[in-house]
């Protein structure tokens, strides 16, 4: 396998799955934009919540199944059924003019999701060597995440130039050449794969790996409380252009995994993940003291920092932990508790939210993060590497 015996990261097949991973998520990051078309097809707050909810949650169940097949049947093979779905979901968003398919089509994307994404990841985690893993993986992670803010800026100039119909089909078009690319990648030959890898149960069983995905769950708990209220709370405390914060926040993210991402290799996972939780609990916590656009970008730029660190390392610190024939489900289970985390922490601190008001979610939220900082410190301390 490329890159296998080398320092390098830049293979041509690290750049082969990094194109990939950035045109499947040019097409869906594109569809933070649908819940427009469903409103001008006549839907409400009701069936926007219904629809795009259903991705998250197919993703959220089926991730550990993917990951778990994948070791089997080999990674490529799941890159393909991921672009082919979401391929199928454009086309029939650009021909179906009524809703009712809608949360179907939903489910396919979730389904082609869970599919390519754990694949693609775990053929990154398989290439690259083991000294400059969480650098790697920090990298190979903005390719997705420059997406979040491009394809729905780029939708938004389709939509109004042409409509919606040119707007499906153009990601269908990208879905088209995200699969003809996945054919160009290159996946490793393990001597013997496993009938049957770890199970789920027995991942959360292990300290080893039950301690970072609760971490990789705090995480997405952050993430949803942070993104799910502030655009709301940020007019309540009358902040009205909160484009910056993103702006800061990906900038930040993207800036530490470019000149900061050896730091884990260099100084050991945990050095990193410990203040980067911190960070976090202490961002979250600025939120709930909002009162200026000044503090808005700095609490961007401290959570996107937190974020470009925290992905990548754990993620490193769970490949490092794991077999490369059962990897696939490993960071299946890992995705899939992040996902479980934001979905949690939206849900949950809505309700708070909503009883108490915004500062005490965010202060709760932040207090919930500071506490999966001390059960990682103290439950991961004596494990390897």
């Amino acid at each position: 396998m490329t890159g296998k015996g080398t320092s390098q990261i830049f293979t041509r097949d690290f750049l082969v799955a990094a194109l990939a991973n950035f045109l499947f998520f040019t097409n869906l990051n594109a569809y933070n934009l649908l819940p427009l078309y469903i409103k001008e097809l006549g839907g409400g707050e009701a069936q926007i919540g219904l629809i795009m909810g259903t991705y998250s949650a197919t993703a959220i169940f089926l991730q550990p199944l993917a990951g778990s097949y994948l070791d089997r049947l080999g990674r490529r093979r799941f890159m393909h059924l991921g672009a082919g779905a979401i391929f199928l979901a454009s086309m029939a968003f650009a021909f179906l003019p009524t809703i009712g398919p809608f949360v179907f089509l939903r489910f396919l994307q979730g389904l082609g999701y869970s599919a390519f994404f754990v694949a693609n990841f775990t053929v990154v985690a398989d290439m690259v060597p083991f000294h400059r893993r969480a650098e790697a993986v920090g990298i190979f992670g903005i390719s997705g995440l420059v997406t979040i803010a491009a394809s729905p800026a780029l939708g938004e100039l389709v939509i109004e130039a042409f409509g919606y119909k040119p707007f499906f089909l153009g990601l269908a078009g990208v879905a088209l050449i995200c699969l003809g690319v996945t054919r160009r990648v290159s996946e490793p030959h393990f001597a013997s794969l496993p009938s049957s890898g770890p199970s789920l149960s027995w991942l959360l069983g292990h300290r080893e790996f039950a301690v970072p995905l609760s971490a990789g769950f705090i995480f997405g708990l952050a993430m949803g409380t942070v993104f799910a209220f502030l655009p709301t709370y940020a007019r309540e405390v009358g902040i009205g252009r909160i484009g910056p914060f993103y702006i800061a926040y990906t900038l930040a993210a993207i800036g530490v995994r470019v000149l900061l991402g050896r730091l884990s290799d260099v100084f050991g996972r945990r050095q990193v993940i410990q203040p980067s939780l911190v960070a976090l609990a202490l961002g979250t916590l600025l939120l709930a003291g909002l009162r200026s656009f000044k503090g808005l970008w700095f609490i961007g730029v401290l959570n996107g920092g937190a974020h470009g660190f925290l992905y990548p390392t754990l993620s490193a610190l769970l490949i490092d932990r794991s077999e490369g024939s059962s990897r696939g489900k490993v960071l299946g289970a890992f995705s899939a508790a992040v996902l479980m985390g934001s979905a949690s922490g939206a849900m949950a601190f809505g309700l708070v939210a909503e009883i108490l008001g915004y500062p005490v979610a965010y202060a709760i939220s932040a207090g919930m993060i500071f506490l999966g900082f001390m059960i990682f410190s103290l439950l991961d301390q004596e494990l390897g590497p």
